[in-house]
């Protein structure tokens, strides 16, 4: 409640309120260009986008991703999401560790999560976690790498070239 009140992008840390840094030009564009790559391509009954807007409820945990994509439907007046199915981070110096740790193990945490993309904000690369048929995430991400490489979400048909998300970045 108090985070309603605020300006700006907070997460609950071990109970700690933590302020989140302004990302870059890049780091906004590439964020956006994974909503508007996402939104166009997953239908609008079945899955709603977002671009960090919304809280991920992680027990009393608290994280807001870059890009978030939750099953549509939810409550209308909320803020917050414990079913998030995909969520995209941006790299940002100050995120890299996080990301690829404490909120990766965090986020495996969520049953309902897919898929898990880390991406970076210089160049087309992209690490990508999915969940396996066990219900588990594998040790360490597959990386796609290059502009002529897709990131593919069999459990969404959905196919994602890096040519477009990295359009004008590291060229």
């Amino acid at each position: 409640r108090w985070v309603q009140s605020r300006e700006g992008r907070y997460e609950l840390h071990g109970g700690r309120v933590v302020m989140q840094d302004t990302g870059t030009r890049d780091h906004r564009d590439v964020a956006l260009a994974f909503f508007e790559a996402l939104r166009p391509r997953l239908s609008r009954r079945a899955w709603a986008v977002g671009v960090g807007d919304l809280s991920v409820e992680i027990g009393d945990e608290t994280r807001v991703a870059d890009v978030m994509v939750e099953p549509a439907g939810l409550p209308r007046k909320g803020n917050v999401t414990d079913q998030p199915v995909l969520l995209v981070e941006v790299l940002s110096p100050s995120s890299e560790g996080p990301d690829f740790k404490s909120k990766r193990q965090l986020y495996f945490s969520v049953p309902s999560l897919e898929i898990y993309i880390v991406a970076s904000q210089d160049e087309p690369l992209c690490y990508v976690s999915l969940r396996r048929g066990d219900g588990s995430f594998a040790a360490a991400p597959c990386v796609v790498k290059g502009r002529d490489r897709s990131i593919q979400i069999a459990s969404m048909s959905v196919t994602i070239p890096l040519a477009e998300i990295y359009r004008g970045i590291g060229e």
